[in-house]
């Protein structure tokens, strides 16, 4: 790594070009439903696409887990790097849906954050900040997108539109039960729940439901309907503190914060009571997986 630093920092003082900062978004996320052994596929393949999409004198590397640097020279027109970022969201779609299957819920797909070199600076330590600056504005726009650095009279990054947020938080806290989010929202809350552990020593437990039908003569419609119906189920077994997405067709991630054994026990055992009672087990089996997480203060680390 420190050869690439190296070569990096002799490119931002001699050359011209952009530096670009390239992040997996909803990584951690799709992790966590699909193991670590798919995410280590998914990140090679993002080497792969980055290395055939960029020039072979252009400086590339892994910065570990989900984020790539990319020094491309001579690369003057934001268009060229918008485009790269719209194929590299391209063939990472394709191998996604051949990896987990077309049902994935999980938006998957890359964001990047530039700045043009010497334009914004020579100093490579100054213009990975900006670009990283660059990189939060792309994400708060919306996953998958292109941001360019450009810096205004406070040098202020953009602010993410929140309000739609926390109207779409509360019309849930009007629920009872556990909140259900769609990819976009729970990706928001994951991430800040993520970081709320790490910062303050707390521990969670991520949990899978998995529905998998067992009557031939239930048509797939039919069954996605019940699944669906039944995720409403689920939602008022839960606390109000705890986070639904349906990461699959079939399948339920929930995010529990503040998770005790002995309350998992009891949830898990609420939920197989309804499961029964609802005649469900006669024609479809429920698989229920889950992992405390532990999380250490950032400052024993």
């Amino acid at each position: 790594m420190s050869t690439v630093i190296e070569s990096l920092t002799k490119a931002c003082k001699t050359e011209s070009g952009v530096l670009a900062l390239i992040n997996v978004d909803n990584f951690g996320l799709f992790n966590d439903i699909y193991g670590w052994a798919c995410g280590d596929k998914v990140i090679q393949k993002c080497i792969q696409v980055i290395d055939k999409v960029t020039e072979g004198d252009d400086i590339k590397a892994s910065l570990g887990g989900d984020e790539f640097v990319v020094f491309a020279k001579n690369l003057k027109d934001k268009s060229e790097l918008m485009a790269m970022t719209a194929y590299i969201n391209e063939k990472l779609a394709y191998y996604v849906t051949d990896l987990v299957g077309s049902d994935n819920s999980v938006s998957l797909g890359v964001s990047t954050g530039a700045v043009f070199v010497p334009e914004y600076g020579d100093s490579y330590e100054d213009l990975f900040h900006k670009a990283d600056k660059a990189l939060s504005s792309a994400k708060q726009m919306g996953n998958h997108g292109c941001a360019f650095y450009e810096p205004s009279p406070q040098d202020r990054e953009m602010v993410y539109d929140i309000g739609r947020v926390t109207e779409k938080l509360d019309e849930d806290s009007e629920l009872h039960g556990a909140m259900w989010l769609d990819s976009v929202y729970f990706g928001i809350v994951y991430r800040y729940l993520r970081r709320y552990l790490t910062t303050y020593g707390e521990d969670a437990a991520k949990m899978l439901i998995t529905l998998d039908l067992t009557d031939d003569n239930i048509g797939e419609e039919h069954f996605h309907q019940i699944v669906k119906e039944f995720g409403k189920v689920i939602v008022s077994s839960l606390r109000r503190s705890d986070v639904v997405f349906q990461s699959r067709s079939n399948q339920f991630f929930l995010l529990l914060p503040k998770m005790t054994e002995e309350y998992i026990d009891k949830m898990t055992s609420r939920i197989k009571r309804k499961f029964r009672e609802a005649g469900l087990d006669d024609v479809m089996d429920m698989n229920i997986n889950y992992e405390i997480i532990v999380s250490k203060r950032e400052d024993e680390m």
